[in-house]
């Protein structure tokens, strides 16, 4: 008796399933794998369909209505296979995101919006009034069976920064923001106070981030503990921000990209990430760590600023004096700490040398720190603040430099681009900390 694809043992199959799956990601070329491996038989075709329609796409009224008539059918069985549906809208567009819970959702109760993204059609941003996601009529609240942990925003021009503080106060179970190219009018950091009655709506977001936005540091503001922050500290948070911000845009003219910054709420701690792109070269900017008491209202006690080998351009940018200033207000600080982390350059070593007589107050105030980390996860060693160079060589903290070293813009590759979409980060030094 001849054998047919039935016979194949179970643990084979499974094996085919996963050399298509990219990554174990439901791309769309996966699918067009699944679909022609479909066509090979009956048996093939039981066992495809699974993935084929694991994860559904909808990006438009066409889309939502084919779907809805599918699982109309009386002899369709694709409702038992769907778990996730990755919604994109490209604006502007005819409403259509209302139908989703008008008419789908209920359909299939057991699926769930793995993530949402609004974007422009064109390449330049559009201009949307976004307090919800419904950015036409019929506009209704998003309901609970939404259940959006994922929010995308690419591309868009808002009237007010508040608008995004609206709408993401309307997800409650938002967890993770990713902005690309957003606009705003420019915000001052006292302004910023005025929005903290929509920040306390949101108890899950634990990551934020944006990609050559119009400015990053209002990102602290989603913090699901703002509104139980001293807001005087609050205030001096934002000033903070800003100039972590500008440390990271070099005053190098030939040295022109874009920004990417990332915070992360864990367990007391705002960790704030910066990477910068350029054209011909890039780099991953100083994290600033923001650690709080338990008190309530809770008080920032420690500033942590990583660094990992910054461009030495990049930290002279910045004005040294606000950022004394600033934090020298804060009442309850208790140290400012400059980390190393990995092996820095001389030139770098040498350029914070030179900053680090310029914070005349933490320094009188003796909350000037400094430290070595080999790397992550590895213990600290004390580093004299007064003589970082010779410290930092004891401890084997210094590159060695090249006998005939080539310009740092021939020598740095720039990363490929990240499609929001794709964007994986990564968490392991942030758990380590906690």
């Amino acid at each position: 008796m001849l054998a047919t694809a039935a016979d194949l043992p179970p643990e084979l199959f499974k094996g085919v399933i996963h050399a298509l799956v990219d990554d174990y990601e439901h791309t769309p070329r996966c699918k067009r794998e699944f679909g022609l491996a479909s066509l090979t038989c009956r048996y093939f075709a039981e066992q495809c369909r699974p993935e084929i329609f694991y994860q559904i796409r909808l990006e438009s009224r066409e889309d939502v209505l084919t779907l809805i008539s599918f699982l109309g059918s009386s002899i369709s069985r694709i409702k038992d296979y769907i778990d996730k549906i990755v919604v994109t809208q490209y604006e502007p567009c005819e409403p259509w995101l209302h139908l989703l819970h008008t008419s789908l959702m209920y359909r299939i109760p057991h699926a769930e919006i793995e993530y949402f993204k609004l974007t422009a059609k064109t390449s330049s941003p559009t201009a949307v009034k976004l307090q919800s996601l419904h950015t036409g009529p019929p506009t209704s609240t998003p309901p609970a069976c939404w259940n959006i942990k994922r929010l995308y925003l690419v591309k868009l021009q808002l009237n007010s920064f508040s608008y995004l503080v609206k709408l993401v106060a309307g997800l409650p179970q938002l967890e993770l923001l990713f902005c690309e190219r957003l606009t705003w009018p420019s915000l001052p950091p006292d302004s910023l106070p005025d929005l903290r009655r929509y920040s306390h709506k949101n108890q899950r977001m634990g990551e934020v981030s944006m990609k050559g936005c119009e400015e990053h540091w209002p990102m602290l503001w989603f913090n699901p503990k703002i509104a139980q922050i001293d807001r005087g500290d609050v205030r001096i948070m934002s000033r903070l921000g800003r100039c972590i911000e500008n440390l990271n845009r070099p005053g190098v003219g030939e040295m022109t990209g874009y920004l990417r910054s990332h915070v992360f709420f864990r367990k007391g701690k705002l960790d704030v990430r910066t990477i910068f792109i350029g054209s011909k070269c890039w780099y991953q900017g100083p994290d600033l760590v923001l650690s709080f008491n338990n008190e309530q209202p809770k008080s920032l006690v420690k500033l942590r600023i990583i660094f990992h080998g910054c461009v030495g351009a990049s930290i002279q940018c910045i004005n040294w004096q606000e950022f004394d200033e600033q934090a020298s207000c804060l009442r309850n600080l208790g140290a400012a700490e400059f980390c190393f982390e990995k092996r820095q350059s001389l030139a770098f070593v040498r350029s914070m040398a030179e900053i680090i007589p310029r914070l005349t107050r933490l320094r009188n105030a003796d909350k000037l720190r400094a430290t070595y980390q080999e790397r992550c996860g590895k213990p600290t060693s004390n580093v004299d603040i007064n003589d970082l160079e010779r410290n930092l060589v004891a401890l084997g903290g210094i590159k060695q430099e090249p006998s005939t070293p080539k310009p740092a813009l021939e020598t740095e590759s720039v990363p490929p681009d990240t499609d929001a979409t794709d964007l994986q980060m990564d968490t392991t030094r942030v758990n380590e900390e906690v």
